[in-house]
């Protein structure tokens, strides 16, 4: 296993000598990662330098402290792009790399044939929320459950997400009262992006979000802080960006923050409903769904556009 792709696995170790000469990289990564939601992984060539090797894990610890000394919505995004990153190095391993991987995770799995046998109680604790992965559709055979080897993969994806994120929960405890001039110069970091991210945000409301009622904006917020909406506020959301003429490609990417995305599946919900081209419930059906999160004086939320912009002539 080439363990500087999976850097969450490996300690800093020598690479701390490395720490100092990519901090601007790390930030500048960052930034793209926050501000401009790029999760956009690429793939590490299969032979590169011991000291470009080094300086990819200690860059990966240093943007792990920035984010731990950041706002918790913060910290599930960077885990998200990370385990979708390494999700993009795990399709192209051989399955003798893939259980050593999921052994490293801590996840039981023994491989017979083409099928894995995951243990139970590891496959319910990071079972993705998807249809496919619920228990019941599954086939049990003493104490494991029966995986392909793509569902294996998503299973480790999701482990990923949940072990960064406990490495930086780990992490901020640690840090939260140092005064060493390395946590100090992250400290710096973190309070600027998180001041360009503030901005961005309310720049965002007044600019990209005008003319959404509050239902439909605080669902957009969430996705931007790697929530997993329920499949109603999903369906929800869709069908009125689509009503609202979206583009298809522009709501499948406002979904791609989700911890659970997959972009064909996301790209086929959303095609398949504008062929049905269903009507916006009314706010009463909304409110029943326990999506509504404001009283606005409007019967449909398709109404909240011209209620807003009487208000701002």
């Amino acid at each position: 296993m080439q363990y500087y792709r999976y850097p969450f696995l490996t300690r800093l170790g020598d690479a701390k000598e490395e720490l100092e000469n990519v901090f601007e990289k790390t930030e500048n990564y960052l930034r793209k990662l926050f501000l401009e939601r790029n999760n956009k992984a690429s793939w590490i060539p299969e032979e590169i330098g011991r000291r470009e090797q080094k300086r990819i894990v200690a860059s990966f610890a240093l943007a792990k402290l920035i984010v731990s000394l950041m706002g918790k919505q913060f910290w599930n995004w960077f885990a998200v792009v990370e385990s979708k990153k390494a999700r993009n190095y795990l399709d192209r391993e051989n399955e003798e790399t893939i259980l050593e991987i999921s052994s490293a995770l801590g996840l039981r799995t023994v491989r017979e044939g083409d099928i894995y046998l995951l243990n139970v109680f590891d496959y319910i604790k990071n079972a993705p929320r998807e249809k496919e992965y619920l228990m019941e559709s599954k086939e049990l055979t003493k104490g494991n459950v029966k995986i392909k080897s793509d569902e294996l993969r998503r299973l480790i994806e999701s482990r990923i997400r949940t072990v960064i994120i406990e490495q930086i929960e780990e992490l901020a405890k640690v840090v939260a009262n140092e005064d060493s001039q390395m946590v100090n110069q992250a400290r710096k970091v973190a309070v600027k992006l998180e001041k360009e991210l503030k901005e961005r945000a309310q720049t965002k409301k007044s600019e990209e979000y005008f003319g959404y009622p509050p239902c439909i904006s605080t669902l957009l917020e969430r996705l931007e802080h790697s929530e997993n909406l329920s499949h109603n506020a999903r369906w929800y959301l869709a069908l009125f960006l689509l009503k609202r003429n979206v583009a298809k490609e522009k709501i499948v990417n406002f979904f791609s923050t989700s911890p659970d995305f997959d972009e064909k599946i996301t790209h086929y919900h959303v095609s398949y409903l504008e062929k049905k081209n269903y009507s916006v419930p009314n706010c009463s059906n909304i409110k029943s769904m326990g999506l509504c999160v404001a009283e606005c004086g409007i019967k449909n939320p398709l109404q909240y556009r011209n209620k807003e912009t009487k208000n701002t002539q």
